[in-house]
């Protein structure tokens, strides 16, 4: 059984030097759980974010790992579901969110203890929660835990910055790069090892006479525009989808949908909602867009052509729409290129 560990001086510089090598997100919080299950011999290390829907804000699992030859308590209990909407969390979840305070909870099913800390990010703002499951717990495991999980918390501020859009708060263009040869490199192994990967679409935005907007009212609510427009992507899009600000009124979103049908759908809902948006003092805005399928078979800058032929498409033959690259090519629309080299959208 996993008992409580005491980790000498250098497991944890090796931690701490591990948690400053990540370079994503996903990685980030990936080492951040498995350090914990590894320094302190917890049997379950879990990583909840806090999101926002149109309605509700949402507790979402982000990452587990359990304790090797441990039984998999997670899946057996019923008291944490992988998302859980905050109205109807449990008393341990909302007190710990609510406070913003570490809360202990025991676990009869195993004769242990679950610990819930809450996850700030940037000023002192609540992100979500680390849950730590034990059989025995130290108190300095209890204080080796708050000080990593501050250590990653400031970390993460500093990631975040880095990948982030300084006006919207949207992913910036660097992380877009990176985010998007990734999607690439799993999609080709997954054709490499006759697979069927997972379908992605990307989209590029353009805010139709958004120069007018500047030139009428003036750039600060111009960069209101910018914001509300950022804010009614987050409140359409899901929190898996990934949004970015390529820089002026150029927008980007990377987001998974079962076929090129559902995700017209998703854009189409998102168009009509920035057009039914009263944006303060400047009014109706609208929205053009060009769509294309991410296959694995291209590479980025050919993609990104793509939708940008697409979005050029929708912006001389009215504005307002949303049009799919690869439907254009079909109805004889657009001519068919395979551009590798470098594409200067900007």
């Amino acid at each position: 059984m996993a008992t409580s560990r005491q980790p000498n001086s250098e497991n944890l510089l090796e931690s701490i030097i591990g948690l400053t090598e990540q370079r994503t997100q996903q990685s980030l919080e990936n080492c951040l759980i498995e350090t914990m299950r590894d320094l302190t011999g917890a049997v379950r290390v879990a990583l909840y974010g806090l999101s926002s829907d149109a309605n509700n804000r949402v507790l979402v699992l982000s990452q587990f790992s359990h304790a090797a030859g441990q039984p998999r308590y997670f899946e057996s209990q019923a008291g944490i579901p992988p998302e859980i909407v905050l109205r109807d969390a449990a008393e341990a979840f909302r007190k710990c969110l609510e406070n913003q305070e570490v809360v202990d909870v025991p676990q009869p099913d195993f004769g242990g203890v679950r610990i819930l800390y809450p996850v700030l990010g940037a000023e002192e703002h609540l992100t979500g929660l680390l849950a730590v499951d034990y059989l025995a717990l130290s108190p300095s495991n209890h204080r080796l835990i708050s000080a990593f999980l501050r250590i990653y918390q400031n970390y993460q501020n500093l990631l975040s910055e880095n990948q982030r859009d300084r006006l919207t708060g949207l992913l910036n263009r660097r992380t877009f790069e990176d985010q998007i040869n990734q999607i690439l490199a799993e999609q080709r192994a997954a054709l490499e090892a006759g697979e069927t990967g997972s379908c992605y679409f990307l989209t590029i935005f353009d805010i139709d006479f958004f120069k007018k907007i500047n030139d009428t009212y003036g750039h600060l609510y111009g960069d209101e525009v910018l914001l509300l427009f950022a804010r009614l992507m987050r409140q359409t899009f899901r929190g898996e989808d990934l949004l970015y600000r390529f820089g002026g009124e150029e927008f980007v979103v990377l987001l998974k949908a079962t076929d090129t049908g559902s995700c017209l759908k998703i854009l189409e809902r998102f168009r009509q909602n920035v057009e039914n948006f009263a944006f303060p003092q400047v009014g109706r805005v609208t929205v053009s867009g060009g769509c294309v399928a991410i296959t694995g078979k291209g590479l980025q800058t050919t993609l990104l052509d793509h939708a940008d032929q697409a979005l050029y498409y929708a912006k001389n033959h009215g504005r307002n729409q949303i049009l799919h690259y690869e439907q254009l090519v079909e109805a004889g629309k657009l001519a068919v290129t395979d551009q590798e080299g470098s594409v200067d959208l900007f």
